[in-house]
């Protein structure tokens, strides 16, 4: 039976890795430090609000917004909810029309990241193309993502980073993303089936460690170790959605899971999500490389 696990007290902010962009010795000191590193004002606005509109002109298209209100406000019509009769048959068909998107794949090369992830590896970096969208819904804290390690889904090397971008400014209201400061010292945790994306988490029990956030504007970026605990925070606004995308990095020398290399969800083909591209840019771009591909197991996290 899924467990349901407290939500995380969040007493701390997290610390601002921002004046150390140009700095890859104190970047990697502090990641070892607290598991995470936080950016403000990482990704240009424009960039990032190219792929909100398109996510969500595609969610009022399939009616889960309120009318007359433009779609880049992320107003959820009343009634409409992940579980709501009207909505649950259609969100698979929805998201994979997502991962159709070009931006949206786009987004996690832009330089302002991927210059920043090489100088923090040291090396060439190996982005996973697997990116995955988060779609939160207001009012629903029961399916909120539980404390976890991204491990034990991504599998491959523990040096992978998961980089959080939300998709527009997120106050505490919206919720956000919480971090465990320091856990990845801890190592791999037992897993407990739960609720909440990933339906696995971790329990913490008492911890001297802190949990630490932040309220986010547009282009900021958090990036965190893939035995860092962390965990979504409720959406508690009356009618918002949360946009975000969860992208995953590495050193391209290290291993990696042959899943990671698949779409999200594994629903649609490659060549069905290049079907409509306009570039071939970022096309199949890590059979480039001479990777250590692992196989057996895997999971759609």
């Amino acid at each position: 039976m899924a467990k349901v696990l407290p939500a995380p007290i969040v007493t701390g902010e997290f610390a601002d890795a921002t004046p150390y962009r140009e700095d890859a010795a104190s970047l990697r000191s502090l990641l070892r430090e607290t598991g995470y590193l936080f950016f403000r004002g990482l990704l240009p606005a424009r960039n990032l609000l190219e792929v909100r509109r398109e996510i969500l002109e595609r969610c009022g298209a399939a009616g889960w917004l309120e009318p007359g209100i433009d779609p880049l406000v992320g107003r959820v019509r009343k009634g409409v909810g992940p579980f709501a009769e009207s909505l649950h048959p259609e969100y698979d068909r929805l998201y994979d029309d997502l991962q159709r998107l070009e931006s949206f794949h786009a987004l996690p090369h832009h330089p302002n990241l991927l210059n920043l992830l090489q100088d923090l590896f040291g090396e060439e970096v190996l982005l996973h193309p697997r990116h995955i969208a988060r779609l939160i819904f207001p009012m629903y804290e029961q399916e909120t993502t539980p404390p976890h390690q991204d491990y034990v889904h991504i599998k491959g090397t523990k040096e992978t980073l998961t980089i959080w971008i939300p998709l527009g400014d997120c106050p505490s209201e919206l919720g956000g993303l919480a971090i465990l400061s320091g856990s990845h010292r801890l190592g791999l945790l037992p897993t407990v089936e739960t609720h909440g994306a990933g339906r696995t988490g971790v329990e913490i029990g008492e911890s001297e460690r802190e949990w630490v956030s932040s309220e986010f504007e547009l282009g900021d970026v958090v990036m965190f170790n893939s035995h860092t605990v962390h965990a979504g925070l409720a959406n508690k606004t009356e009618n918002l959605l949360r946009l975000s995308i969860d992208v995953r990095a590495q050193p391209a020398s290290r291993p990696v899971h042959a899943w990671s290399l698949l779409p999200h969800m594994g629903r649609v083909t490659w060549d069905a999500i290049y079907s409509d591209w306009k570039s071939d840019r970022f096309k199949r771009y890590w059979e480039k490389l001479n990777l250590d591909i692992e196989r057996g197991g895997g999971s759609n996290y």
